[in-house]
């Protein structure tokens, strides 16, 4: 089963990347559980809803914002994706280039849980598991 969810979570990252929203929200489950464990905007956000207020209020400092997913890793029940993120900060016009690790957690193909981490390690070391 752990091959079948990092296939999902690759296919969740080409919807990022291509910015593809319609097919991103289709893998997520709709009872989803989003968790930014660290920043200013720290918290759980639940459902569809939920993950899209997450990004409105993310999105709202950030100007030019890419995000790209550089190592998947398999955990069997998780997959970690180590990631960077650049942009530029709204108003400040400072750039952004911050790794961070996010943990997927998958059940009958579609994503239930992620979790945001401040690196790929901390993302490794987490008690999502």
């Amino acid at each position: 089963m752990s091959n079948e969810n990092l296939e999902v979570v690759k296919r969740v990252w080409e919807a990022t990347e291509s910015r593809d929203t319609e097919a991103l929200f289709r893998l997520y489950d709709p009872a989803i559980v989003w968790e930014s464990c660290y920043g200013p905007l720290s918290g759980v956000y639940h459902g569809h809803e939920g993950v899209r207020q997450f990004f409105r209020d993310w999105m709202e400092s950030i100007d030019d914002f890419q995000a790209h997913a550089e190592t998947f890793i398999d955990k069997g029940d998780a997959v970690v994706v180590g990631l960077r993120i650049t942009g530029r900060g709204r108003g400040s016009g400072v750039e952004i280039d911050m790794p961070q690790g996010h943990v997927y957690k998958v059940r009958n193909g579609l994503i239930v849980y992620v979790g945001l981490h401040e690196t790929e390690a901390a993302a490794l070391n987490a008690d999502a598991w």
